[in-house]
């Protein structure tokens, strides 16, 4: 592409519906990829009769929507029906939930909010005024995910390469190539570059001149994130695929037109994803799903490895892909109208929820799920680590860390053992869970309390169940270490 840049203004109302049509059919289906990508990272589908539950249930909805979007890319119906379930299945298993599970559900409140809003009552052409509406809203929703994400990661113990999560995570990438580890005159650099990183590419979205380069980067990095199957985060990078497709100009959507009837697909007709019914696309869609669903079955003893291997795969032709659909083509750059300039009325409850949830670390709420994956961040008990940002207790949940000293509770004597304290608020959630005939003896407020049967203490009564739902506390360790072990990725 040339340096030139444009709108899309005046450029003439069906061209332009034409791209934005493309824009949905793409999007969502990179999306549904990113769906799927979670389901076969983060959920064990059974069989079973009686392991069906409330949780199970809208899982099956969610893989059932993601494969019909992959189906019908351009069904509204099957979009719907993906978003809903997976928003739904986002209720089922909060407050545990990872942060691009939370980006997922945002993107799909969005998507029902542009359908009513453009979609349910007026006539036409139905996914090109979905998606107009929709896009600078999403991308507003992701850069306050992202940059909160990057601004989580300036505090003192994420900038110590003792303790930095930076360090630990390309330690696994390099020891899975082979490696010993990571060498002590590169960790500095792995530390300055991770922060800095992710700070420009949050910085370059904001300018049409630089935006371009900021998706590459983007995808760049976090695809090397995601490549190693000693830390499983390729859904976490699987998602941001869709979110930075948001960023592209209109230009991209022709030239990823072009490279799909050119390169991918010749023999195809010259729609990008067409809707006629393709006994192909159906054998491939059927395909993945009894991948998603039977992993453990299909690629034992080698599960663990080839689902990251088929995303590495994924994420190098997206990226491919990506450098020939921005750098490529000969004709002037035009971007979307009002990039950013949402409908504040429709959107902004949601935008305010989202704002929320990042801040909440930072004013005594949640510190999981807060889009500080990662990040060594540290705001509960006596001081946070953030550089930058102080913790303004508006609610009181962090001020009160209590320090288990013995449990006959297998998980709260491991808390014992790593010197890790609690907030007190989530030993009330675990004795209501799993310990309530344990006998537990922990510190709080400088005083030693000894109790035989934690159910039947008054103290350790559960929360009510709505902040339960709500929130979810890190245990606090000082340095702050990172949990990289876990299998979670965010």
């Amino acid at each position: 592409m040339t340096s030139s840049e444009d709108t899309d203004e005046g450029h003439g109302e069906t061209t332009s519906d034409a791209r934005y049509e493309d824009r949905f059919r793409i999007f969502f289906s990179l999306f549904a990829i990113a769906i799927l990508a979670h389901l076969l990272n983060k959920v064990d589908f059974s069989l079973v009769p009686s392991a069906f539950g409330w949780e199970a249930l809208t899982a099956w909805l969610t893989l059932i929507g993601a494969l019909s979007v992959l189906y019908r890319p351009g069904s509204v119906r099957a979009v719907l029906l993906m978003s809903g379930a997976q928003i739904t299945h986002v209720l089922a298993t909060m407050p545990e939930v990872a942060d691009h599970w939370y980006l997922s559900g945002f993107m799909g409140v969005l998507a029902f909010i542009a359908y009513v809003r453009r979609g349910m009552f007026e006539e036409g052409e139905t996914n090109p005024r979905v998606m107009k509406d929709l896009e600078p809203a999403a991308r507003i929703v992701f850069l306050v995910t992202y940059a909160a994400a990057a601004l989580a990661k300036y505090n003192v113990d994420f900038l110590d390469p003792q303790t930095s999560c930076s360090v630990e995570l390309f330690g696994h990438i390099l020891t899975s190539l082979g490696a010993a580890g990571v060498p002590s005159w590169l960790q500095y650099p792995i530390v300055w570059g991770t922060i800095l990183t992710e700070t420009f590419v949050a910085l370059l979205l904001l300018s049409r001149y630089t935006r371009r380069w900021a998706i590459l980067l983007g995808l760049a990095f976090h695809s090397m994130l995601a490549f190693t199957p000693a830390v499983r985060v390729f859904d976490f990078t699987a998602m941001l695929v869709p979110c930075l497709f948001l960023f592209t100009p209109l230009n991209c959507t022709d030239e990823l037109r072009r490279i799909w009837n050119d390169v991918v697909d010749p023999s195809s007709p010259p729609d990008m994803l067409p809707d006629h019914v393709r006994w192909h696309r159906l054998l491939v869609v059927f395909t993945i799903g009894l991948c998603v669903v039977f992993q453990d079955e299909l690629f034992s003893p080698i599960q663990e490895v080839v689902p990251v291997l088929a995303f590495d795969v994924y994420h190098a032709v997206v990226f491919v892909m990506a450098c020939m659909a921005l750098l490529g083509g000969d004709g002037p750059v035009r971007w979307p109208d009002s990039f950013y300039r949402m409908h504040l009325p429709s959107y902004g409850v949601c935008l305010l929820i989202v704002v929320l949830n990042v801040a909440s670390p930072y004013i005594g709420l949640k510190t999981e799920s807060a889009f500080t994956m990662f990040s060594n961040l540290r705001t509960a008990g006596e001081a946070s680590n953030h550089l930058l940002l102080s913790r303004y207790s508006l609610f009181s949940f962090q001020d009160d860390p209590v320090t288990i000293h013995h449990s006959t509770d297998e998980s709260l004597q491991g808390f014992a053992d790593r010197n890790q304290q609690l907030v007190f608020f989530e030993l009330r959630r675990y004795v209501g869970l799993d310990a309530g005939d344990d006998r537990i003896v922990f510190e709080r407020h400088g005083e030693i309390v000894q109790v035989e049967q934690a159910s039947k203490h008054p103290s350790l009564s559960p929360p009510p169940w709505i902040l339960q739902k709500l929130l979810i506390f890190r245990p606090v360790t000082s340095p702050s270490r990172c949990p990289i072990s876990r299998k979670t990725s965010t």
